[in-house]
């Protein structure tokens, strides 16, 4: 299955390179995933816990950086994972690529993706989830650019070096946005995403039917 995505990041191409070649950082933007191992540059593990209903899988898995143009701003990876209860498999080979737009980036992320097992029941409801959770990453990744977000290095906020000691405690910091579907225990919930795709898919069925049927002049 193919998937294309893209989107305009309000920030300099550069600033957005060395965000993306965090992995950490970028593992901290993408809904359900978590990076467990750091081998290398190039070699980490991770894994991504998914809800539908009362299935839960979670995926583990090894991710490899093939191709890192640092001069073009384009980078090349492959995915692959297995989930813990044997209930399939999921690999994927991304093609990200960066180029500026006046004073924002444009990011295009062409994915090939092959799923087994229950998660590949969804069919054609893959590519309308996968749309939204990229929106989802996306709108993290200009909250971390904007420094909305704690360092991912540490996933800890540092006071201010110029607070003195006695002064009194400063508010919690904002949180970040909200990803819809994405629970405290780290999971990503299915559920809500399908159920929106269904709605949508019904509101655009029924507009369409309704352009069709006209009452008899």
């Amino acid at each position: 299955m193919k998937l294309n995505h893209a989107v305009g990041v309000p920030a300099k191409i550069d600033d957005v390179w060395k965000f993306l070649d965090n992995t950490q950082a970028v593992a901290e933007c993408l809904p359900g995933a978590e990076l467990t191992e750091t081998i290398d540059r190039d070699n980490y593990r991770g894994q991504v816990k998914i809800s539908i209903g009362p299935l839960t899988m979670n995926y583990t898995g090894d991710v490899t950086v093939i191709e890192r143009n640092d001069a073009e701003h384009r980078m090349e990876l492959n995915a692959s994972g297995r989930d813990r209860r044997g209930s399939g498999t999921a690999k994927a080979s991304v093609r990200l690529s960066l180029e500026p737009s006046g004073d924002e980036t444009h990011m295009s992320v062409v994915s090939d993706l092959q799923l087994t097992g229950r998660v590949a029941s969804l069919g054609r409801g893959v590519q309308d989830v996968s749309n939204k959770l990229f929106a989802e990453f996306a709108q993290n990744l200009v909250a971390a650019l904007d420094g909305h977000r704690a360092p991912p290095a540490t996933g800890r906020q540092t006071a201010p070096q110029h607070s003195a000691p006695s002064a009194p405690a400063r508010p919690a910091a904002q949180a970040p946005p909200t990803t819809a579907g994405v629970t405290s225990d780290s999971s990503l919930k299915l559920g809500p995403l399908i159920v929106s795709v269904l709605r949508e898919r019904i509101a655009d069925f029924l507009q369409s039917l309704s352009t069709r049927i006209r009452p008899g002049k």
